[in-house]
């Protein structure tokens, strides 16, 4: 290579995006292959294979979340039933109300319980926080669901 002298070695290796040397042989490279690095592996389990992480997450992870969206969910379509005059008619209300709170809040408890007993398995990480805030979330919409119902 010949090169303007007053340039660093980095750009006289080829690393520089200008133009500031020339190659001799057009068949080289201008850039030298780089040394393999000599650090250890990492000592934590680091998805390293296209696999890994291509591989879908446990279902725990996703039952967690539903647990916490459960509430939410409940409420919102609630809202929307009563947007739209469910609640006028009494023989449509309990039954669209009803099935709303046994599909998402019992599904909702059991996803989040069943999250809960799998932390074992796949770690807390991800499952604790979600499914336990559900879980209390749940709860607490059914408590003052059936303390109502039981009112004199």
């Amino acid at each position: 290579m010949v090169g303007n002298p007053e340039f660093n070695e980095w750009c006289r290796n080829g690393y520089c995006s200008q133009k500031c040397y020339e190659i001799r042989d057009p068949k080289a490279s201008p850039v030298p292959p780089r040394p393999r690095s000599t650090q250890k592996p990492r000592s934590h389990a680091a998805k390293t294979d296209a696999k890994d992480w291509n591989a879908p997450d446990p279902i725990a992870y996703s039952l967690a979340t539903y647990s916490l969206l459960a509430v939410p969910f409940y409420l919102g379509l609630s809202l929307l039933g009563r947007f739209f005059g469910v609640h006028r008619s009494p023989e449509v209300a309990p039954l669209y109300f009803g099935i709303l709170f046994v599909v998402l809040m019992v599904t909702g408890l059991c996803a989040g319980l069943f999250a809960l007993i799998s932390i074992r398995k796949h770690g807390a990480e991800r499952i604790l926080w979600k499914s336990l805030i559900g879980v209390l979330l749940i709860g607490g919409f059914s408590y003052i669901g059936v303390s109502d119902l039981l009112k004199p």
